[in-house]
């Protein structure tokens, strides 16, 4: 097995759970896995359909869960590069979710900021 994490899923990884992640690289080699096989499908900004309803929001696949504390970031789309689309929950204000473009430097700026690597894609069609 091989022991480099894959340039594609650095790029996702926030800092602090680079490390761990590098330092424990048999632990989470299946987390990575599956972490490539999600970055090769998320589709490019603007290029996916974007149900958005008064009534029920938007309905759109989430393909990465980022969060810290009581927020949580969905990501929708994303450019490869940095930057992403999705929604930003906060937990004090649920139902002020935000649907927005964002840079994912900016995000990893956020020392307490984790990508969900458990987070299961196909179960995740997320209507906000």
């Amino acid at each position: 097995m091989e022991s480099v994490i894959p340039p594609e899923v650095i790029k996702l990884l926030p800092p602090a759970q680079l490390e761990k992640t590098t330092q424990n690289f048999r632990h989470y080699s299946l987390a990575i896995k599956r972490l490539c096989s999600i970055v090769s499908v998320i589709p490019a900004l603007n290029k996916a359909n974007r149900f958005i309803s008064e009534k029920t929001g938007i309905n759109k696949q989430v393909y990465l869960h980022y969060f810290t504390g009581n927020t949580d970031y969905y990501i929708c789309e994303y450019d490869g590069k940095d930057t992403m689309w999705g929604s930003i929950r906060h937990g004090d204000y649920p139902s002020q979710t935000v649907y927005r473009k964002f840079s994912l430097s900016n995000l990893k700026s956020n020392t307490l900021l984790e990508l969900d690597i458990l987070w299961q894609v196909p179960d995740c069609v997320y209507k906000y």
